[in-house]
């Protein structure tokens, strides 16, 4: 954010509070960074994809490219990322795998890829989910399909297969992930509820997105 700043001499007296406002509005400022406070790892903050305007905690969730964090993914994530995110510039990856399981109390859905920079998504429900490029249909079990676009990839060297894994899941009823379209893949997820409550974190070593789904029982 840009300050325009009147640089006409103005006299000594004027200068001197030209200043000392400025000074003023700088400790102002360095107050209001210094108050942030550390998320809590065993807070889980589900959202849905039709919540208007949910509140986002989770580390780099301000950033326009959001910071991977280290998790050994045995617990639920606290906080979660936007949903519409663009990829690094220059970034060139791709998804070396998608895998489902059940954790007690919620379902993950782990994005693993490969390569440079940092992904970018867009993910949303949609109970009629099609193809990028060719729009036609998707098929999935369960009422509604969570889609995840995942962005800045580029074609892999063994082709379209991204091998899927899925294991002891009850609301996560099918996993489909798409071919390369674009610089985009698009993975839909079966779910067996109307409107899923989830959230949506990148993790690091390796590069992973990952999103949790609550369970409602």
């Amino acid at each position: 954010m840009s300050r325009t700043e009147d640089t006409r001499r103005t006299g000594p007296t004027v200068a001197s509070g030209v200043a000392a406002l400025v000074c003023g509005c700088l400790c102002v400022s360095l107050t209001a960074c210094s108050s942030g406070g550390a998320d809590d790892d065993n807070e889980f903050n589900p959202v849905s994809a039709s919540t208007s305007s949910p509140q986002f905690s989770a580390p780099g969730a301000e950033l326009a490219s959001p910071v991977p964090r280290s998790s050994s993914e045995s617990g639920p994530l606290s906080g979660s990322q936007p949903l519409d995110v663009l990829p690094e510039e220059g970034t060139r990856m791709t998804v070396s795998e998608v895998r489902a399981a059940s954790h007690g109390t919620f379902e993950r859905v782990v994005i693993e890829l490969d390569g440079e920079g940092s992904p970018g998504w867009f993910v949303t429900t949609d109970d009629a989910p099609t193809a990028d490029g060719s729009g036609a249909p998707i098929d999935y079990d369960g009422e509604t399909a969570l889609v995840i676009d995942v962005r800045g990839l580029e074609m892999s060297p063994g082709g379209d297969d991204t091998p899927v894994k899925k294991i002891g899941t009850e609301l996560i009823e099918s996993v489909e992930a798409k071919g390369v379209f674009e610089g985009m893949q698009r993975i839909v997820v079966g779910i067996d509820e109307d409107d899923p409550d989830f959230t949506l974190n990148i993790l690091d070593s390796p590069t992973r997105i990952v999103v949790d789904i609550l369970k409602s029982d």
